[in-house]
C-alpha cells in the first residue's frame, strides 16, 4: 500500500471522527463546522484517486490547519484543567468539553505533521 492510499484513508477516518464536533454546537453552527470534515474527505478521495494535485492541496490545507490545532489544544488544556475546579463548586462539564478538543488536536496535529513531512519529501522527489 502506497503512502498516498494510507494518507487518503487516514484523512477520511479523521474526517469521520471530526463530524461529532459539528453537532456539539447545535444546528446553527453545524453546517459551518462540517465544512472541515467534508474538505478532509475530499483530500482523502484525491489521494486515493490521483496523485498529482493531492500533495499540493494537502500541503496548503495542513499549513492552514496548524493554527486551528494549536487553538483546539490550548482550549482543551484550559477546559480540562478547569474541570476539577468546576466540579468542586457544584458541577459543570468542563472536563468533558476539554477532552474531546484535546484529543482531536492531538490526532489532527499528528495527521498534519505527517502529511506536511511527506508532502515536503514528495515535492523534493518531483524536483529531482
Amino acid at each position: 500500500m502506497t503512502a498516498e492510499r494510507v494518507l487518503g484513508w487516514i484523512h477520511i477516518a479523521m474526517a469521520l471522527l471530526m463530524l461529532p464536533l459539528a453537532g456539539v454546537f447545535g444546528l446553527w453552527f453545524a453546517p459551518i463546522l462540517a465544512a472541515g470534515p467534508v474538505w478532509l474527505v475530499g483530500i482523502g478521495v484525491r489521494f486515493l484517486r490521483t496523485k498529482s494535485e493531492a500533495w499540493t492541496l494537502a500541503r496548503m490545507t495542513h499549513l492552514f490547519v496548524g493554527p486551528a490545532v494549536i487553538i483546539l489544544g490550548v482550549y482543551g488544556l484550559f477546559a480540562a484543567n478547569w474541570g476539577p475546579r468546576s466540579a468542586a463548586e457544584g458541577g459543570g462539564p468542563f472536563t468533558t468539553f476539554g477532552i474531546y478538543p484535546l484529543t482531536l488536536a492531538l490526532g489532527l496535529g499528528a495527521l498534519s505533521a505527517v502529511t506536511l513531512v511527506l508532502s515536503w519529501r514528495e515535492g523534493r522527489a518531483e524536483r529531482s
